[in-house]
């Protein structure tokens, strides 16, 4: 549960309705096929809203209603990022659920005007190379940290790939917007 550890589950999650008896009857009837909605147990599950309540973002490079445009569609075959769980789980460790190879969803036919690198963008993902990507960029641009303008000064692969996994943030600890405190 990166980030989220020190959180109870009313934090990012309402009750279900119902008392257990009859959150149990109705995820019963759900089996049977007498209901037609996702009954759930405990407690729902977290809505876009809840996650923006503690991480809103006023310069995200991604938001979700970005994913909306007609021009995405498509993407969303790739990588379902209509929802903050899209991308993003809990209780299992992982702070991302794609192995960041997702930045093809969008940007397999990127160019880039007055391209920096030595490699160009372009050439990048001709190659497939989308690794690559969150070696430079922050996705969210929740990070203070300049994009490097070499490829030598990318970061590593290995840091980047374990802070998706939970590990330590390579992009630094300094940040353009930090989660609120959780709601009580």
């Amino acid at each position: 549960m990166p980030g989220h550890a020190s959180l109870d589950c009313a934090s990012c999650h309402e009750p279900a309705p119902g008392d257990t008896r009859q959150q149990i009857q109705a995820i019963v009837a759900s089996w049977l096929g007498w209901r037609h909605d996702n009954p759930q147990f405990g407690f729902l599950p977290p809505q876009n809203s809840d996650c923006a309540d503690c991480h809103e973002r006023a310069n995200d490079r991604h938001p979700i209603n970005r994913f909306r445009e007609p021009r995405f569609l498509s993407a969303l075959d790739i990588v379902d990022a209509r929802t903050c769980g899209g991308c993003h789980i809990e209780h299992t460790g992982d702070r991302v659920a794609s192995n960041g190879q997702y930045c093809e969803a969008c940007h397999k036919n990127v160019e880039v005007k007055h391209d920096p690198l030595e490699l160009s963008h372009a050439n990048l993902a001709s190659q497939q190379r989308w690794d690559t990507c969150l070696q430079c960029h922050d996705f969210h641009g929740n990070h203070k940290r300049e994009t490097p303008r070499s490829l030598a000064l990318r970061l590593d692969l290995s840091a980047v790939k374990n802070y998706l996994k939970d590990g330590a943030d390579p992009f630094g600890t300094e940040k353009s917007s930090k989660a609120k405190q959780a709601r009580q």
